[in-house]
C-alpha cells in the first residue's frame, strides 16, 4: 500500500499499472468486456500477469471503485467475466482521477 511521503515498492507499481492495462484492454474491445482467463493471458503478454488469485483481487478492487462491473458465469460459476462501467470510462477519458491508479495523461498508454 502506498504511504503518504514514502515512495510506492515495486507490487504497488505493478499493481497500478496491470488496473490500468485491464480498463485501457476493456475500452478496446468492441463489448467492452472480457474475462479473467483471456485477460491474464493478455496481461501475461504485457509482462504485468499474475496468479488466478491476484489477477481476481484486482478486479475485485477496480470493481470497488466502481470502475467495472463482475459477475461469476461458467458452467460451475467460477469464471469471472467483467465490462467497463461509465466510471471506468471516465477515468480513462482524463475527466476524473482514481486512488491507486496512475494519472492519465496524453502519453498514459499501456500500449
Amino acid at each position: 500500500m502506498i504511504m503518504a511521503n514514502q515512495p510506492p515498492d515495486m507490487e504497488d507499481i505493478v499493481k497500478m499499472y496491470r488496473g490500468l492495462a485491464i480498463l485501457q484492454t476493456l475500452h478496446r474491445e468492441v463489448s467492452q468486456s472480457s474475462n479473467e482467463e483471456v485477460m491474464r493471458a493478455w496481461l501475461d503478454e504485457l509482462k504485468m500477469g499474475g496468479t488466478r488469485e491476484q489477477i481476481r483481487m484486482e478486479l475485485e478492487r477496480l470493481a470497488s471503485l466502481g470502475l467495472i462491473q463482475t459477475e461469476l458465469r461458467g458452467h460451475k460459476g467460477n469464471t469471472m467475466v467483467f465490462w467497463l462501467r461509465e466510471a471506468g470510462l471516465d477515468y480513462l477519458e482524463s475527466r476524473s482521477a482514481i486512488e491507486g491508479l496512475p494519472k492519465i495523461g496524453p502519453d498514459t498508454s499501456i500500449f
